[in-house]
């Protein structure tokens, strides 16, 4: 009768241990989905943060140009101004 007991208490303790070891399976299987949850989104932030970063690029780009514009025109306005101050000293 001892060894049905002892024996009892094994299959105890060993389904007890299935079934640790299954919650334990479990709970990795969920923060193994949570983790890849979190990948997708740092992939998604990083691509959004990609595209805001070329359209400033862009817009950096295009406000340079407007810059290197009005220099090219202030330079020439001024060439002008310098000419016309020429000619009315002559007159």
């Amino acid at each position: 009768m001892a060894s049905k007991v002892s024996q009892e208490e094994s299959n105890q303790n060993r389904q007890a241990e299935e079934t640790m070891s299954l919650v334990h399976k479990y709970e990795n299987l969920k923060e193994n989905e949570t983790l890849s949850k979190l990948g997708d989104l740092h992939k998604e932030e990083n691509l959004l943060l990609k595209e805001k970063n070329q359209k400033m690029e862009e817009v950096a780009a295009g406000s340079k140009k407007v810059i290197e514009d009005l220099h090219a025109i202030v330079e020439r306005d001024t060439e002008e101004i310098s000419y016309l101050k020429k000619r009315l000293e002559l007159v």
